[in-house]
């Protein structure tokens, strides 16, 4: 049988085993770390160096993140908004003013489909002119999803763009 050098015996004949502390320190001091070529100071420089990179490249990709969750607003709810009417240029844009209740095409990017919204303007202008922006408040036919990352929307009539805008989350 092969002796254990780390095994003792006791006066009573009995095996004492170490304890697990003990035999790390010994594992600890029977480790031996070949010279390294390169001078300590250069290699601290590289531990680091490479922590920076391991924590830029974790921070560029997003990692230890949760995505934000979406806002969900139900059909006819207030929705604040700033909203913009656009000039009448080529193929987008309204000539006209709108009031109170203008109930365009709205596309938001969460969702390809467009809902019907009732356009609600702030009592302190009753119109809003093309090339005017203003917050105010949207109450779509439908419910509306909303990522704190995709907050813009595209307002249409008659498929034509004439307006655009972004979510205002509380």
């Amino acid at each position: 049988m092969r002796s254990n050098p780390s095994l003792e015996r006791t006066p009573s004949g009995m095996l004492r085993v170490p304890t697990v502390a003990a035999h790390v320190q010994r594992q600890k001091s029977e480790t031996h770390i070949a010279p390294s070529p390169m001078p300590s100071r250069l290699r601290s420089l590289t531990t680091v160096s490479a922590a920076v990179v391991l924590a830029v490249a974790v921070v560029a990709t997003g990692c230890g993140k949760k995505p934000a969750a979406s806002v969900t607003f139900k059909a006819n709810s207030p929705i604040p908004v700033g909203f913009t009417l656009l000039k009448a240029d080529g193929q987008i844009g309204r000539s006209g003013a709108i009031s109170n209740n203008y109930r365009p095409q709205v596309r938001f990017p969460r969702g390809t489909t467009e809902t019907t919204c009732a356009v609600a303007l702030p009592a302190s202008s009753p119109a809003l002119e093309p090339g005017q922006t203003t917050d105010a408040s949207l109450a779509c036919d439908s419910q509306v999803e909303v990522e704190p990352s995709k907050l813009e929307f595209t307002v249409f009539e008659g498929g034509k763009q004439v307006g655009q805008g972004a979510v205002r989350l509380p």
